[in-house]
């Protein structure tokens, strides 16, 4: 079932030889178009996936090294004596050739095929915390001119790059990497840059393997230092009588009546009344209510907490800061109180103390129902402020992270939180201090806090245990430079301040490498220059250029001030290293990611990994081919279409094209069907369906698409129902029969959700129309 517009584009697209780029959402046929094409022109449709999650040389031809190699070890048997050059020569020939889509589709000889490029995006999930010039941002929160830190391959070393557009998009599958103790989550596509002793190679996600080495940014300079200001400003603050008394005599004095304070103030004439009066019926106002209804009486701040009055105030003092890093590791907020609980009870009177410090009242220390002792106070306007400074910090765990500002925050109050976390959540062993947490994002983010202070960290997995609380997986932040650690963070509890003094040992080395021709360079002048066997650590030099053992960063920086090497200082001065893949596992779940279109260098970092963006190339490659339609292979030569492709690409829009291929191509725009049209497109495609059944799916189908659905269902899902629901020789729609079938058309939990609330609340009313 077609219109007008679509066949007059697609005449024209074949006519003219242009592409035809058809955007629209998801499930409204514009694939379909692909195949009706090349059905009329009884010709083959080849498909070309991830659009821009290939590069040229995938798209086009890969050798087939496994062929290649028998056919060696063939000739080997045969103890054939032909000179080497002819037999390379036959090995890089056609038969061993793999054709990816783009040269099949030049390479056919019989007639022209159809081309569909089909778009797919490489993303970063968003909680990613990406290093920009002015801090560290959420993907979610990177903009349009943003100056990222980027990395130079050829020169190893950080450089800048401009962000011209940033691109979400949903993903229903993501891949969890661990490398160097740093952890991503990114798309199968999204491509990094795999380093080895030969050289660089950009790869996919999808084709990293454990062991792998790639580029990481440890390093984390904050330069925006800027510490937010909290207001409490809905704290119940009661009044002792002194303040009230001095609250009576200023109103007195002021001359103001209580209708006039009351409205300057924001509170009601009457419980004005009941607070100041001389026989007051009430005792407290909010903070907010009072600093107005102070600054109104010219009491110019002599009514503060103390003597006349008491309740919760903020004092951003670095107890403040390590009393939420402490909830953050911790604690909760219940339907009315703060719950933080601890085994150690003198851990919880040291915060008792700080909590006193910070909000000016002093908590209650009970014993709790698991062994343990509680930290609690009562307090709803505690519970809102809590919640909104903390936001995600405060979360269940799993989704538990730090909020933003901690980024901006002064040295010392950033190590007031690191302490705070590690004082409720971490474990002081033999030779590390640790932290465990459901939540990757959250360790993600005190990672970064310990970078900036100048402490190295690693993050890895851990599964949880028949004796764990709830079920895993688990991850595991470890600091094993406990000295580093216990100067710039340390804790503030009596017994782990003793473990940490107790089993403080010296640095272990780091195992993270540096680019093997890069040291070799250096340490090859230096055995030209001087007599290495009077020096020390001469012989980790010999070890290094054989290849006995890897340029580790530790090793390196010994031969550095051994020697006085500015060589060597420079490249470790530059703060980057080669981490080492760990760990790969496939996560499913449909979540929001970005990713960034680059000007400058095609690289970001995310999580202190340098990963390749979503550049430009790969289009501007596909123009060259759409111009001209012939490839280059070196080894073959250069081969030309006979018959060029129909090329149709299609576009979800989740991603914004550049502005040369839309010039390129003609353009299709495919909304969903009108009521009429997919009325006639369910009668065609399920032969034999009651007719007043088919209109009632349409009108069903164009109600539900404007219900704010995750997955909105397409043409597809409707066709789908429809032969579900004439299967089971339904002749009308009523609330059991969808209810029954919901699961052909809404493809996602939530929305199942949104629509039973939608039916709860109007019934199918709205969805099905009025029988005549």
């Amino acid at each position: 079932m077609t219109d007008a517009p679509i066949a007059t584009s697609v005449y024209l697209a074949m006519r003219l030889q242009k592409p035809l780029l058809i955007e629209g959402p998801a499930g409204v046929g514009k694939t379909e178009v692909a195949k009706v094409m090349a059905r009329m022109l009884g010709t083959n449709l080849i498909r070309l996936q991830c659009y821009e999650g290939l590069d040229a040389s995938t798209a086009l031809y890969e050798w087939n090294y496994q062929k290649q190699l028998l056919h060696i070890k063939l000739e080997e048997a045969g103890h054939n004596n032909r000179a080497m050059d002819e037999k390379e020569h036959e090995i890089f020939s056609e038969p061993f050739l793999l054709r990816r889509p783009l040269l099949q589709a030049i390479t056919q000889d019989s007639q022209s095929p159809v081309l569909l490029v089909d778009e797919c995006d490489r993303c970063v999930t968003a909680n990613t915390l990406v290093a920009t010039r002015a801090g560290l941002k959420r993907a979610e929160d990177v903009c349009r001119g943003d100056e990222l830190v980027s990395f130079d391959p050829e020169e190893f070393r950080v450089a800048r790059a401009t962000v011209k557009k940033v691109i979400p998009r949903e993903a229903s599958t993501v891949l969890r990497v661990l490398v160097g103790g740093r952890f991503l989550e990114v798309t199968p596509e999204h491509r990094f840059l795999r380093t080895s002793d030969t050289g660089n190679e950009i790869v996919r996600a999808s084709d990293l393997r454990v062991g792998d080495r790639i580029p990481l940014h440890k390093a984390l300079h904050l330069r925006k230092i800027e510490e937010p200001r909290f207001e409490f400003l809905d704290s119940i603050v009661k009044l002792a009588p002194a303040g009230r008394e001095l609250l009576h005599s200023a109103y007195k004095t002021s001359g103001k009546s209580y209708d006039e304070l009351a409205v300057r103030v924001g509170v009601s004439r009457n419980h004005l009344r009941n607070v100041i009066q001389p026989r007051p019926f009430r005792d407290s106002l909010r903070a907010g209510v009072l600093d107005r209804l102070s600054a109104e009486l010219e009491l110019n701040g002599s009514l503060s907490l103390g003597s006349y009055a008491r309740g919760l105030r903020i004092h951003q003092s670095v107890a403040f800061y390590e009393v939420l890093g402490y909830i953050v590791a911790d604690g909760c907020f219940t339907s009315d109180r703060l719950c933080i609980a601890d085994k150690d009870r003198d851990n919880l009177d040291v915060y008792a103390a700080k909590f006193e410090e910070a909000f000016g009242d002093r908590p209650r220390i009970l014993k709790g129902p698991h062994k343990n002792y509680e930290l609690t106070y009562h307090s709803l306007p505690l519970g809102r402020f809590l919640r909104r400074v903390l936001g995600p910090g405060i979360a269940r765990s799993k989704r538990r992270r730090l909020p933003d500002f901690v980024f901006s925050l002064p040295p010392g109050k950033r190590a007031g939180l690191v302490r705070g976390f590690f004082d409720g959540e971490a474990w002081v062993a033999h030779h590390q201090v640790s932290a465990v947490s459901s939540s990757p994002y959250l360790l993600v983010g005190i990672q970064h806090l310990l970078s900036s202070l100048g402490v190295d960290s690693h993050i890895s997995r851990t599964h949880s245990n028949s004796r764990s609380f709830g079920k895993g997986p688990y991850f595991v932040l470890s600091v094993s430079d406990v000295g580093a650690f216990a100067d710039a963070v340390g804790f503030c509890s009596p017994a782990k301040q003793r473990l940490l003094t107790e089993r403080r040992i010296d640095v272990s080395p780091r195992k993270e490498t540096l680019p093997r021709e890069r040291v070799a360079r250096v340490l090859t002048g230096l055995c030209e220059e001087r007599v290495l066997h009077r020096v020390p650590f001469h012989q980790t030099v010999y070890d290094v250029l054989s290849g006995r053992i890897q340029p580790n960063v530790s090793a390196v920086r010994r031969i550095a001030d051994a020697f006085a090497s500015p060589e060597l200082r420079e490249l470790l001065e530059r703060e980057l290293v080669l981490g080492e893949v760990t760990s790969i596992e496939t996560i499913e779940g449909t979540q929001t990611v970005f990713d960034f279109v680059l000007e400058g260098h095609p690289y970001f970092v995310a999580n202190q990994i340098i990963t390749h963006n979503c550049d430009e190339e790969f289009e501007a490659f596909m123009l060259e081919i759409f111009s001209d339609w012939q490839v280059t292979i070196p080894e073959i030569g250069t081969i030309k279409a006979t018959h060029p492709p129909h090329v149709v690409i299609t576009s979800n829009r989740t991603r914004e094209l550049s502005d040369a291929l839309r010039r390129r191509c003609l353009y299709l725009w495919i909304d969903y069907p009108s009521l009429e049209k997919e009325t006639r497109i369910i009668a065609r495609k399920v032969p034999g369906i009651n007719a007043r059944l088919s209109r009632e799916i349409a009108k069903f189908m164009e109600t539900l698409r404007q219900v704010r659905l995750a997955k909105v269902p397409g043409v597809a899902e409707t066709l789908d129902w429809a032969q579900a629901l004439a299967t089971l020789h339904a002749d009308h729609l009523d609330e059991s029969v969808v209810a029954e079938t919901l699961g052909c058309l809404l493809k996602d939990a939530d929305d199942m959700k949104r629509f039973r609330a939608e039916v709860a609340k109007a019934g199918l009313t709205p969805f099905v129309p009025a029988r005549s």
